[in-house]
């Protein structure tokens, strides 16, 4: 039996298209587990209709706890051998999960669409279904970036929870716990099929202002530089360009961060200043790196703390640039 947990919290408007999509499943032999994260809207009255209307709906209703709580409660009560997450905003295609039990592998990875208003992307982990171990998967999502961090495009055997986690009061999760996840895996397979919708409204968590959130981005990324370094030069490299971006798009999150919270957060200031005197001359060579991303990592070694400001600036006057180019005014 497949276990498809769906953590709520004030979804209200989107929750019924998400329980629909995976009620209408084609594989067949599933239960939903609703995780009501305190919700405040009538997401709760929702969930428990559903589960009156169809007994494969569980609903868990608990204190508002986060994301990472309310996806480990629901690993704590799923029954089934295989598990899947699906975030409350978004749907899933009729047949996915279907394909994926197929493979009886202990992740499978298929493709989604990234919904939003004026524009969709798509991605596939692969262009032919394969079955790959460990080591190549830890190479796709680490090196070349053919596999994401994200946990709702991927199916897993649920023994592989039985020591692993999500990490609680902190953002990112999904970063700290998918390399860790791929380690354990034996086999992890690949299909194209594109069978989730992850539906974003407006720019999201990535782009908020709060530097608690910027800053659990860059934790979750030099921590992949701490573990995979010693394990091979690629991985180095790959893990070095992680964390000037993270540089450049978290450094800058300080300019509104007010004095208390930069003292509470001193050691992972320090953390990223270090990263960029030590590290300077070999980041600045890097190929490939944003031009943008090479001044982030000049101010931060230069300046210390004192590059907040400017880099706030710089920040907001590339995604400015960015959105102008995406998504030109019409008229």
């Amino acid at each position: 039996m497949l276990s498809v947990i769906v953590p709520v919290y004030n979804a209200e408007k989107t929750l019924g298209r998400c329980l629909d999509s995976i009620l209408l499943q084609t594989y067949r032999e599933l239960e939903v587990i609703v995780v009501d994260d305190g919700s405040t809207d009538g997401s709760g009255a929702l969930a428990e209709d559903y589960a009156r209307r169809d007994g494969r709906v569980r609903v868990i209703h608990r204190e508002n706890g986060g994301l990472s709580r309310a996806r480990n409660d629901g690993l704590d009560a799923a029954r089934g051998a295989y598990v899947a997450f699906v975030d409350s905003d978004d749907w899933v295609e009729p047949d996915i999960y279907r394909a994926a039990m197929d493979y009886s592998a202990d992740i499978c990875c298929f493709g989604g669409s990234k919904d939003r208003p004026g524009s969709a992307g798509i991605w596939q982990p692969c262009r032919q279904p394969e079955t790959i171990d460990s080591a190549a998967a830890l190479h796709r999502l680490l090196v070349t970036n053919q596999l994401g961090h994200g946990v709702w495009d991927k199916l897993y055997k649920k023994e592989l929870f039985d020591k692993l986690r999500f990490p609680e009061d902190c953002c990112f999760e999904e970063v700290r716990l998918t390399w860790r996840l791929l380690e354990e895996a034996k086999t992890i397979a690949l299909i194209p099929n594109v069978g989730y919708h992850y539906v974003q409204y407006g720019d999201g968590l990535f782009h908020s202002p709060s530097a608690r959130i910027r800053l659990d981005h860059w934790t979750a990324y030099y921590e992949i530089l701490r573990v995979f370094s010693p394990r091979g030069e690629e991985y180095r490299l790959a893990a070095l360009r992680r964390c000037a971006w993270a540089i450049y798009t978290d450094f800058s999150s300080l300019a509104g961060a007010d004095s208390a919270f930069r003292r509470k957060e001193s050691a992972r200031i320090g953390e990223m200043i270090a990263f960029c005197r030590e590290n300077k001359s070999e980041l600045l060579s890097l190929p490939g790196l944003k031009s943008y991303v090479r001044l982030a990592v000049r101010l931060v070694a230069a300046l210390g703390e004192r590059a907040r400001l400017p880099l706030h600036l710089l920040f907001r006057l590339q995604r400015s640039l960015r959105r102008e180019k995406v998504y030109p005014r019409k008229g």
